[in-house]
């Protein structure tokens, strides 16, 4: 065999196809390894998580305490169990301390791996021509940036795994079903992202579709009863151990269903369609005011709102009357995406774009779907190639925004320059550097854009607390308390001050009104509690403490309190 020969030969094999997925998923976020900050939400739940911190003795509370209760206590507004998501954080710590490239190598790991097992679903549906070209636009895509860059992102790359693993093994398409290891990888997907559970619709909508005949589609009712059973299971362990197993946050809208259909509607086909179909157009901050209220006699959110519900129509038809392929990969983005949707929980965000990672395997499906059909005409493989390189120069290119917390957050308040809450973090960010003069300079923005975002002041308190310019605290915390006097927080860090100051009265005083304000806020408990036993009242300190070890128990300072507490029973 001729040399060229065995060139070619080796480009068509599936060797060659692993290694350039391999290549092309490193490279196209190659920039993420050179992170050397934690930011966003990276901070407070992998940075200092003080589970995370505390060693081999904390593991099981990784299975009994919410995703953000274990950062918030009982303050945590959002909901969410992800202790598989944390249990690898938590190996990555004992095993190599908090590096940052080990992690983000390990999330570029992952979205290989995705990948690859995406290959492998579509290798059985459409063959190896589109399997290889949806897979490769798949690791790429640059609507991904966020899903792979971000440590947190994790929760979406990690699920897409279990997924497209558990699929695989219960694939009606498969020479043989592994219904254990199937149902295995599902459990596992649930326990690391809540919109996992929507694989169960999908399966039955894959099966629909792939089954033509009725008995062979009634001899998997096994399979679907025991996967009802274990999401049932699921929602039943989120209700016993999270506080509110429900509860997304403060309501986005609050204008009615109506507007909420017209406003999802155009922000379907603006901010999550055309950033994944042409790798512009992303942006990590969907806060108000950038997403606002889509008018009810607005003819381009009318327009939207009519499009998107023939899609889903037309789509349902051919599905369950035609059993189409096409339509079940319309439908496919739509079930994981329903969750954070508003349609089912009020959420205090419109979506982010980490959302897309395991939807946007559709669009990788309908490309591979085209390459094969339109492979036979000239040009067409040469312009598949060009989109995949095209995506993965944008994802590189676009990568360098997120090594650093100014650069992430500097790229935020460009894409969303009415955000507040962009130019609030960009400005803690330069505050954090010792920059404060270009700190101030946001932060003026921020109370420009919203002058009553008090927690910009609370905030620069905080970090001037930290850095003990305790006046220049004082100060910031009196415009805080302006603003919004109902604020718990702010008058407790303003008794810390006074005690540091030697003021104990006035801080006694601060701690107390931080209780009367906010018996639910558990640090006030504490400090009333701490306040009252530094004056020699420890009768008086008991309830505050009990009330603080029972509404906030994961807290660090909770078990040598418990302890005081058990000592000084009966004195």
């Amino acid at each position: 065999m001729k040399t060229e020969e065995k060139i070619q030969r080796f480009i068509k094999s599936d060797n060659f196809f692993w290694a350039l997925l391999l290549v092309l998923s490193f490279a196209a976020f190659l920039p993420s390894l050179g992170a050397r900050d934690f930011f966003y939400d990276d901070q407070p739940l992998v940075g200092h998580n003080p589970i995370l911190e505390a060693g081999w003795n904390s593991f099981p509370r990784l299975f009994s305490t919410g995703y953000w209760e274990s950062v918030k206590g009982s303050r945590a507004s959002v909901s969410e169990y992800r202790p598989i998501l944390m249990a690898t954080f938590f190996a990555e710590e004992r095993a190599f301390g908090k590096n940052l490239l080990e992690m983000h190598a390990f999330n570029l790991f992952l979205n290989f791996l995705a990948g690859g097992l995406l290959f492998i679903l579509l290798k059985r549906r459409y063959g190896s021509l589109a399997a290889k070209a949806g897979s490769l636009l798949f690791v790429v895509m640059t609507v991904h940036l966020e899903s792979v860059f971000l440590l947190v992102g994790r929760s979406e790359l990690l699920s897409a795994v279990f997924i497209f693993s558990s699929w695989i093994c219960l694939d009606s398409l498969a020479p043989k079903t592994r219904p254990f290891w199937g149902t295995l990888f599902y459990v596992l997907a649930l326990l690391t992202k809540e919109s996992s559970i929507m694989f169960l619709p999908v399966l039955f909508g894959d099966d629909w579709v792939s089954l033509k005949m009725v008995s062979n589609f009634r001899a998997r009712k096994m399979i679907y009863a025991l996967m009802i059973l274990l999401s049932l299971a699921y929602l039943g362990l989120r209700i016993l151990i999270l506080n509110h197993p429900f509860h997304g946050g403060n309501p986005y809208f609050t204008t009615g269903p109506w507007v909420k259909f017209l406003t999802m509607s155009l922000f379907f086909w603006q901010r999550y369609f055309w950033p994944s179909v042409s790798a512009v157009g992303i942006c990590s901050d969907f806060t108000r005011p950038l997403i606002a209220d889509a008018a009810q006699t607005s003819l381009a959110a009318l327009s939207a709102f009519l499009s998107l519900i023939f899609l889903i129509g037309i789509s349902f038809y051919f599905l369950f009357y035609r059993r189409s392929r096409w339509a079940f990969w319309v439908i496919f983005p739509f079930c994981f995406l329903l969750p954070t949707s508003h349609l089912i929980i009020a959420l205090d965000t419109i979506g982010a774009q980490r959302f897309l990672y395991l939807p946007s395997a559709a669009l990788a499906a309908g490309f591979g779907f085209c390459v094969t059909r339109l492979s036979v005409k000239a040009g067409i493989r040469l312009l598949s190639v060009a989109l995949i390189l095209w995506q993965a120069s944008q994802s590189f290119s676009q990568s360098f925004n997120w090594t650093t917390p100014i650069g992430f957050y500097s790229a935020a308040a460009r894409c969303n320059p009415v955000s507040a809450a962009a130019q609030y973090s960009l400005g803690v960010r330069f505050f954090e550097k010792g920059l404060d003069a270009e700190g101030l300079i946001h932060m003026k923005r921020a109370v420009e854009l919203n002058p009553r975002y008090g927690d910009i002041w609370y905030d620069l308190a905080r970090l001037n607390f930290d850095k003990k310019y305790f006046s220049r605290a004082r100060f910031f915390l009196n415009k805080a308390l302006r603003l919004n006097p109902q604020d718990s927080d702010s008058h407790i860090l303003l008794g810390e001050i006074d005690e540091l100051d030697g003021r104990q009265r006035r801080a006694g005083l601060e701690f107390k009104k931080a209780v009367f304000l906010n018996s639910n806020n558990p640090l006030a408990q504490y400090h009333r509690g701490a306040w009252l036993l530094k004056s020699g009242k420890p009768k008086l300190a008991r309830p505050y403490f009990e009330r603080f070890i029972q509404m906030d128990p994961q807290n660090p300072m909770a078990a040598p309190i418990a302890k005081w507490l058990g000592e000084s029973k009966g004195r």
